[in-house]
Parts: structure tokens; C-alpha cells; sequence
């Protein structure tokens, strides 16, 4: 009761102030709030009759493609750890400001790619977006310091829904091959020394 009040107090105040209506009665009016809402969450159920993001099995057909998953797939991402050789984080310690880490890619620039909410992944550089075959992307730690990368994937799958998922072969860092650490199934890291 205590929220009727309150909601009723707010849109009272709402409507006299910005269409002058004196009188008001809020029941109608949540009538018509929630049919509204039960229409937009009725028309983006996927019945699998339409609503669906999904291409059907002719147009895959059309386009050359084949569907090896019905259901939704996901890529394997990658997180970049910098280190000193003491083992602390470089960006955690602002040795590297996670406002200059960027990412070039063959078609285009990825920034704010510092995680800083997660703690799994908190101060890695999250490499994301790479196609099948060998990825060469520039990584910027600072205005003065640009590093090379390689990373080779592989499609693994492909869903009608997602489109294709990649797996990481490997990775070369300043032409060093890399050890890949696997920190979830589709999550793996690299720590570099710095």
C-alpha cells in the first residue's frame, strides 16, 4: 500500500507539473503500464515459429554455410596478464594506464579492453573478435611502447544462431611462442613478463 502512495504521490506530481491534470487516478493507468509490458514481452518470446535471430536452413544453404549447432556457441576469449618478474600485475601497480592499453586489429582499434570490475580476470587485457586462421593485432601499453601479437584460431563450430566459434591455437607475443592457460572452458590466458 505504502508504494501506491508513493508511486501515486510521483505521478501526481509528474502530471500536474508537466500537463497541468488535477485530478488523476493511478489504477487505469497500471492497467494500461502492464498490458503494455505483457504486449513487448509476448512479442519477443522465440517460439520457434518467428521472433527467432536464427537463420533457417536455406538461407545457410544459400549463402554457402552449414549449420554444426542448433543451439548457441560460444568462442573461447583470451585474457592478457603483464607482469614484472617479481609477479605483480603491471597495469594493478599503474606501471601501464589501462586508459592507454588498446588493441589494433586488422579492421579496426579496440579500447577499454582493462577488465577492472571482474576479479578473475581484474587488470587483464581482454583479447576478443579474432576470425579463423592467423590474427595479427598490435597491442598499445603506452604511448611510447606498441607490441606485436599473433594468434592463431581454428572454427570449431557454427550455429545458425551465433554464427562461427573459434578455439585459440596459439599465440606469439614479440615473436615468442606463448603457453596458453586454460582459466575457464572458453576463457584462456597468457602472462607476459615484462
Amino acid at each position: 500500500m505504502k508504494y501506491n502512495i508513493i508511486c501515486h504521490n510521483c505521478c501526481m506530481y509528474n502530471l500536474k507539473s508537466k500537463v497541468g491534470i488535477s485530478n488523476f487516478e493511478l489504477k487505469p493507468m497500471k492497467k494500461l503500464v502492464f498490458a503494455g509490458l505483457l504486449l513487448v514481452s509476448l512479442s519477443c518470446v522465440d517460439d520457434n515459429g518467428g521472433g527467432s535471430d536464427c537463420l533457417s536452413a536455406s538461407d545457410l544453404k544459400a549463402n554457402g554455410l552449414e549449420s554444426k549447432s542448433s543451439s548457441t556457441v560460444g568462442n573461447e576469449d583470451l585474457v592478457l596478464e603483464y607482469l614484472d618478474v617479481d609477479g605483480h600485475n603491471l597495469i594493478a601497480n599503474n606501471a601501464y594506464s589501462p586508459v592507454d592499453v588498446s588493441l589494433e586489429y586488422e579492421n579496426g582499434i579496440r579500447t577499454e579492453v582493462v577488465d577492472l570490475q571482474n576479479e578473475e580476470t581484474k587488470y587483464m587485457v581482454w583479447v576478443v573478435g579474432f576470425q579463423n586462421g592467423k590474427n595479427t593485432i598490435s597491442v598499445t601499453l603506452s604511448p611510447s611502447e606498441i607490441d606485436e601479437m599473433l594468434l592463431y584460431a581454428t572454427e570449431v563450430d557454427f550455429s545458425s544462431c551465433s554464427g562461427p566459434s573459434f578455439a585459440i591455437d596459439s599465440v606469439f607475443y614479440n615473436g615468442e611462442k606463448q603457453l596458453l592457460k586454460t582459466v575457464s572452458p572458453w576463457l584462456k590466458k597468457v602472462s607476459i613478463v615484462k
